[in-house]
C-alpha cells in the first residue's frame, strides 16, 4: 500500500508479522494489546507540539535505547531492576541520592 489515507482505520486481530512501515503518520493513534517483540524503531518522534506519548502497563524488559533523546522522560511506579544509564545502575544512583538527601529508601 503506497500513498494511502487510512485515517480513523479500525483494525483488530491482524497479523503484520515481518511488515514494514516507512514514513508513516501515527499521530494521536492508540495501540492496545500489541506484541512488538524483535521490532526495531528508527528515527521516531514521540513528542510534537506539546503532545507527549504515554506508555501504560508496558513491558520494556531488555529494551536497548541507543542515541535517543530522553529529555523530560518520566518513570513512575515502575520496576527498574537492571535499568542502567551509560552502564550505571539507576537503583544505585537513587539509593546514593536518597542517602545524601536524608530519604533513606532502599530498593530491593
Amino acid at each position: 500500500m503506497t500513498n494511502s489515507n487510512v485515517s480513523e482505520l479500525r483494525a483488530s486481530n491482524c497479523n503484520f508479522t515481518r511488515s514494514q512501515f516507512r514514513n508513516i503518520n501515527f499521530r494521536e493513534t492508540e495501540f492496545d494489546d500489541l506484541n512488538l517483540s524483535g521490532s526495531q524503531y528508527r528515527f521516531v518522534t514521540m513528542y510534537e507540539s506539546g503532545r507527549p506519548t504515554t506508555f501504560f502497563h508496558t513491558n520494556l524488559t531488555n529494551t536497548i535505547m541507543k542515541n535517543c533523546r530522553l529529555d523530560g522522560v518520566q518513570i513512575e511506579g515502575s520496576s527498574i531492576d537492571g535499568l542502567t544509564i551509560d552502564g550505571v545502575h539507576v537503583k544505585d544512583l537513587l539509593e546514593h541520592y536518597r542517602k545524601e538527601t536524608g530519604g533513606m529508601k532502599r530498593y530491593e
